[in-house]
């Protein structure tokens, strides 16, 4: 959602009481599966999710779905099914992936990335584009793109410093362009 929010919206939070199984790898395979019962009446939203995943060597392809029901507002369900690709070079990481979304009300998104990863020691750089378009329910449409690139500096192998900046555009039917710019610098410790 980097690209556009004006559709459906992004991925609700991890739901309560989550069970998640996920298989060993077999000849570069592996799957998962997750289901989660939210308990607070207020919003009760269930939650299943899917995914296939290859990978053999660099080459990391996955396969996923997602659907969440919202038994207080129907329009509100969403469904997702996404398929993200990332392969390791020998001086870069290349990574792309298409996703498509759509709610209880009728709008979709169909969403697409693209992106570079170069190494230099302990700095990475980073770049990449998306861009997406949305049919809302009711009719109308809406299109957005953005670019982004940013560094990164490993202070050790759990922690790095980081900074990035990204410059993108939403154009809906009938509304002025909306420009958004976003600025991160920040340390992280995995």
């Amino acid at each position: 959602k980097i690209a556009y929010r004006a559709g459906v919206g992004d991925y609700s939070s991890r739901a309560g009481n989550m069970v998640r199984y996920d298989t060993p790898r077999m000849a570069g395979f592996s799957a998962g599966v997750s289901y989660g019962v939210d308990e607070n009446a207020a919003q009760k939203r269930d939650l299943v999710a899917y995914n296939l995943r290859y990978r053999a060597g660099a080459l990391d392809v996955g396969l996923a779905f997602q659907q969440q029901k919202h038994e207080a507002t129907p329009a509100s369900d969403r469904e997702y099914v996404a398929l993200p690709a990332a392969n390791k070079l020998a001086m870069l990481s290349l990574s792309g992936g298409y996703q498509r979304s759509k709610d209880g009300a009728g709008t979709e998104d169909d969403e697409y990335t693209i992106g570079v990863l170069v190494p230099m020691g302990q700095f990475e750089l980073s770049a990449g584009y998306a861009w997406s378009d949305a049919d809302f329910a009711g009719g109308g449409s809406a299109e957005g793109s953005a670019f982004a690139v940013g560094g990164a500096y490993k202070l050790s192998k759990r922690t790095r410093l980081y900074a990035a900046v990204m410059d993108g555009e939403i154009e809906t039917a009938g509304a002025a362009t909306l420009d958004r710019r976003l600025f991160s610098v920040g340390v992280r410790h995995d």
